[in-house]
């Protein structure tokens, strides 16, 4: 039984007149077969014309759309199934209002040093325990005798020359002012040398600054500054160490009256 709506009824009752037209002017045609014949091409042909239920696709349309309501009805419940799902968890996802901690800056977590393995025992804190607690002792500079012209703080040692500049620059070039002996932890009797015109091996327009060791010290790093002008760290390993550096005034009047001051900073001891 096919179910027809209002355009396919129409149309029907149109394919009924045409059909019943024709059947007439068949029967004023009796003699001649053609229009018979016509009329029934016509009936066939209206018989095998495939119309569209109009019905059937106004109800797919309305399952269409009660599908899309359904689709959206279990998006909008599928937070509270999967809240049922995650307990207390599922706080952000139920709706619950989000905690006013969420969106900062997260606060990173206190450092925290090596733990042993409780497997290990008192045998890992055995171990570990030199390596962990071990520290090198800061280096502090000793004069050896006290002078006025030194001053010692901590690894820092400054010498403030007692003749003026203009007094120095006459010394002749390889002669040299020295300090009292000092020394540091494992780095004793060391000396301060200045050669205001430079060494030997130094070129013109530099002045030198010597460290000597004694024989049984350890190696050490150490910065030298020239009122105020270095050249960068430094290491001595042997027995002397000599550096150039630029002359702390030039030759004009007002800078004879001017002292030249020397600091040395210990960096680090190479023995430890």
């Amino acid at each position: 039984r096919w179910r027809y709506g209002r355009g396919a009824t129409a149309a029907a009752a149109a394919a009924r007149a045409s059909a019943a037209r024709a059947a007439a002017a068949g029967a004023g045609c009796q003699r001649s077969g053609g229009c018979r014949r016509s009329s029934q091409r016509g009936r066939r042909r209206l018989r095998g014309q495939h119309l569209e239920p109009f019905g059937s696709s106004v109800h797919a349309f309305a399952g269409l759309v009660s599908a899309c309501a359904a689709a959206r009805q279990g998006l909008a419940d599928a937070p509270a199934g999967l809240a049922a799902r995650l307990g207390p968890m599922a706080g952000p996802i139920a709706g619950v209002p989000r905690r006013s901690s969420w969106g900062r800056t997260p606060t990173p977590s206190p450092k925290m040093g090596p733990v042993p393995s409780p497997k290990l025992g008192p045998m890992m804190g055995t171990l570990t325990s030199p390596m962990m607690t071990s520290s090198k002792p800061p280096i502090v500079v000793q004069m050896m005798s006290p002078s006025a012209d030194i001053t010692a703080n901590g690894n820092r040692m400054e010498w403030t020359l007692p003749e003026s500049w203009g007094n120095l620059s006459k010394f002749p070039r390889d002669f040299s002012l020295n300090t009292p002996m000092f020394g540091v932890r494992l780095a004793n009797c060391m000396q301060l040398s200045f050669f205001p015109n430079g060494s030997r091996t130094s070129e013109d327009g530099q002045c030198t600054v010597s460290v000597t060791r004694g024989p049984d010290s350890a190696g050490i790093k150490f910065e030298i500054l020239v009122n105020g002008r270095g050249i960068g760290p430094k290491v001595c390993l042997g027995k002397r160490y000599l550096g150039d550096f630029p002359l702390p005034f030039n030759d004009s009047d007002e800078h004879k009256s001017k002292r030249v001051v020397i600091s040395m900073q210990v960096l680090d001891v190479l023995a430890d």
